[in-house]
């Protein structure tokens, strides 16, 4: 060993740095693939969620459709997706605060009955034939606004039933079973709409809200690691609380780049409500049950990158998948804006929804494992702030672009500026790496 020289040394290191631990760790660690499903108390909720998201999704595509039937505009379709996401943007931060606070499983049996009786409400009008765009613009507003703390508080409560070390496992599952459900809904959507109309559509949307408020009355509260502030803590006023979230996550870098990258994606790509109902109508000319298959492929697509991302079991989430998924996204988009063959966009609405999926759930994975507990719901609303908040503005840009250009041409426009800002921050990643790799391989 005496007579190595510096070269070689550096090899050693090279070798013992990147081949030794991947030995070790595959010898020493077992596959923790959905870890998450130990726990009862998380089976119990995956199961309400599931059943409760497959009626949401039966619903935005029922909605989609009754909007252009009473309008046939893809402006007043931009519209609504706008509204039911603009109380992401104003109250997601606050609900962060709220989820920090308060004991999470109480307000989210409140708000499924809130969430019942609106869209039952939605249902009646429908039934009675006097339903008009206002008053969809009214209630989308008013679910979006619960909706809104709601999904907060699902996010919130998975560290207390399947614990932190299970954490990426369980956002995994659950968005697993998220986009099992954007698979199931629009597909049965599709049947029940081309046979009977949009109405049982919201109809079983109000039943499903049910599921949840079961599982939540069914969970062992003894078994769940609670994360609200103790009574001795500071009390706040929800502002200072607030603020206090943002300065946290300005004051860290980790936290700040994907947030940034996320929020130029949602603003321009992830506007799929608008873009896919508008795409099928217009370019496929395709009827509702052939939306409900494209909406099914972006879902299968969304399904099999989360299956893949529970199955590998990490637990840690990979910032490989996190920047892959970035760039393939909007790159898909573009493709998909250049060709108009229904099969084909099949295809790539598969791809668009397995690279959404390797983005965001990674993303969601990594900035709630990076934050300290008593923040957790400030950065989880913050993610939601610019995944969904900024899509308001989006699905306006889109509306106005689509009902003037078309809907290709947007599509094409938006997959060039998720490809620009998605390659600069893959290349702000890689120099991160290489720089990172040279350190540790450097001088002993």
């Amino acid at each position: 060993m005496a007579g190595l020289t510096s070269e070689d040394g550096l090899c050693a290191r090279v070798v013992a740095k990147l081949a030794l631990p991947r030995v070790v760790a595959r010898s020493a660690e077992p596959r923790p693939g959905f870890s998450a499903l130990r726990e009862r108390n998380f089976r119990i909720f995956l199961t309400g969620q599931t059943i409760s998201l497959a009626g949401f999704w039966m619903q935005s595509v029922a909605q989609s459709w009754l909007v252009l039937e009473l309008s046939s505009s893809p402006t007043a379709l931009g519209l609504v997706n706008a509204l039911h996401t603009l109380p992401v943007l104003l109250f997601s931060l606050y609900a962060g605060s709220l989820a920090d606070r308060f004991d999470k499983r109480k307000v989210m049996l409140i708000l499924q009955v809130a969430l019942a009786l609106l869209t039952l409400f939605m249902a009646v009008l429908a039934s009675s034939g006097s339903i008009r765009l206002w008053h969809i613009y009214l209630l989308v507003l008013a679910l979006g606004f619960l909706n809104t703390i709601d999904v907060t508080f699902r996010q919130a409560i998975l560290s207390e039933l399947a614990g932190k070390d299970s954490l990426a496992n369980a956002i995994s599952m659950n968005t697993m079973v998220f986009n099992l459900a954007r698979i199931v809904g629009p597909s049965i959507a599709g049947v029940v709409i081309s046979a009977v109309g949009t109405i049982p559509c919201f109809y079983i949307n109000a039943a499903s809200y049910l599921a949840v408020a079961i599982a939540l009355l069914a969970l062992d509260k003894s078994k769940m690691q609670t994360t609200v502030l103790s009574s001795d803590a500071p009390r706040q006023s929800p502002t200072q609380a607030t603020l206090e979230g943002l300065r946290y996550i300005w004051g860290r870098a980790e936290l700040i780049r994907p947030l940034v990258l996320m929020a130029v994606l949602s603003a321009f790509v992830i506007n799929f409500n608008t873009i896919i109902p508008i795409f099928s109508r217009q370019d496929l000319r395709l009827d509702a049950r052939g939306l409900g298959f494209l909406m099914a492929s972006l879902g299968a697509g969304s399904f099999c990158s989360a299956l893949l991302l529970a199955a590998m079991g990490r637990k840690k989430p990979s910032l490989t998948w996190m920047y892959s998924g970035a760039l393939a996204l909007p790159l898909l988009l573009l493709i998909a804006g250049l060709q108009s063959v229904f099969p084909l966009s099949c295809l790539l609405f598969f791809g668009i929804g397995f690279s959404t999926i390797a983005f965001s759930n990674s993303c969601n994975a990594f900035l709630q494992l990076k934050a300290e507990d008593r923040f957790r719901g400030r950065v989880i609303s913050a993610f939601y702030l610019v995944f969904g908040g900024v899509t308001p503005i989006g699905s306006l840009i889109s509306g106005a672009v689509t009902q003037k250009w078309g809907v290709r041409p947007y599509m094409v426009a938006a997959g060039l500026i998720g490809v620009c800002a998605s390659g600069l921050a893959v290349a702000g990643y890689l120099k991160k790496e290489k720089s990172r790799l040279l350190i540790d391989l450097g001088p002993r």
